[in-house]
């Protein structure tokens, strides 16, 4: 399996116009507001889970130092995030969340690249069997759907 927790990695850049850099715990805030964007909460389990900011800013401190989260930029602003997380099963899931003022400019398919070229490696993605556009997107970056999980997850997976 990866080395999900490298501290040494800093940033990395791939040929596409995004690069991602390891989040700290200065993107807490980042990382509350797209996980509270409506379309976001949509998609995901804990939906109709109140998103308290303190309860994240404590979760995120916890976790930021370890995970291997990170920030997608272009031109040095943000444009999304990045999560590569292990499951219960030992394997690394991704998720991503493109900011909303950039969604449909192919920055989602830009962040899987550059964590591809950055941490190689076999990976997987649930995503909500309605949420179409990450559907494609994953598709779009060579992920393949293996099955169903809990009636409204699809599961990918990628090898290089």
């Amino acid at each position: 399996m990866t080395d999900l927790s490298n501290p040494q990695m800093g940033e990395l850049h791939v040929l596409t116009r995004v690069s991602l850099r390891r989040a700290t715990i200065h993107d807490a805030l980042l990382f509350y507001a797209l996980r509270l964007d409506p379309e976001t909460r949509r998609f995901t389990p804990a939906f109709n889970t109140p998103l308290i900011l303190e309860d994240h800013v404590t979760w995120f401190a916890t976790r930021v130092w370890t995970a291997s989260w990170f920030v997608a930029e272009e031109n040095e602003q943000p444009v999304g995030i990045v999560r590569l997380d292990s499951g219960h099963d030992d394997r690394s899931y991704v998720s991503i969340i493109v900011v909303p003022s950039m969604r449909g400019r192919g920055i989602g398919l830009a962040m899987l690249q550059a964590l591809a070229a950055a941490i190689p490696g076999p990976r997987y993605a649930c995503i909500h069997h309605f949420n179409i556009s990450s559907i494609r997107v994953f598709e779009q970056a060579g992920y393949a759907y293996t099955g169903e999980a809990n009636g409204v997850w699809r599961v990918y997976r990628v090898i290089p």
